[in-house]
């Protein structure tokens, strides 16, 4: 999310939660990149997923560990601003270090099997996987424990 401008007219973002403002734990400010591999679900989709599995709606961690749960897999979900309508990704691979990756690196990770019966057996409505850099995003990933994951990377398993 566009908060400031820094030095040079850099833009600042905020990495917070969108879907679940009680799990806005961490705030980092910083000009980031965010690059990712996942798949596109809309927030009407995650929070009819969280109703029918009696999760909290106002929480993407408790949906995140839901979902790990069943595939036994770190994920992530990145919420890309596009201005006035925000996308949400759910994805096996995401790192918000601010490096940039090149298509190569991008095309080089490889899909876990898991997280690809997942695309294919919830409810969640996914669209098809995209790999992607992005300027203006905010990151979610938790462990089982319920901390957000240290580090600044999930996944990431290359051929």
């Amino acid at each position: 999310m566009l908060t400031n401008l820094g030095p040079l007219g850099q833009p600042y973002f905020k990495l917070s939660s969108k879907f679940g403002h009680s799990d806005s734990t961490i705030t980092i400010m910083a000009p980031i990149l965010v690059s990712f591999v996942g798949c596109p679900v809309s927030l009407e989709s995650m929070e009819q997923y969280s109703k029918t599995n009696e999760l909290p709606i106002s929480s993407n961690r408790r949906l995140l560990q839901h979902l790990e749960s069943k595939i036994n897999l770190p994920l992530a979900l990145v919420c890309v601003d596009q201005g006035d309508v925000d996308q949400y990704y759910l994805c096996c691979f995401a790192d918000c270090s601010g490096r940039q990756y090149d298509t190569r690196e991008l095309l080089a990770i490889v899909i876990p099997h898991a997280f690809d019966q997942l695309r294919k057996s919830s409810h969640l409505n996914f669209g098809d996987l995209h790999r992607l850099v992005v300027s203006r995003a905010t990151y979610s990933s938790y462990d089982q424990s319920g901390k957000i994951r240290e580090g600044n990377r999930i996944g990431g398993g290359h051929v």
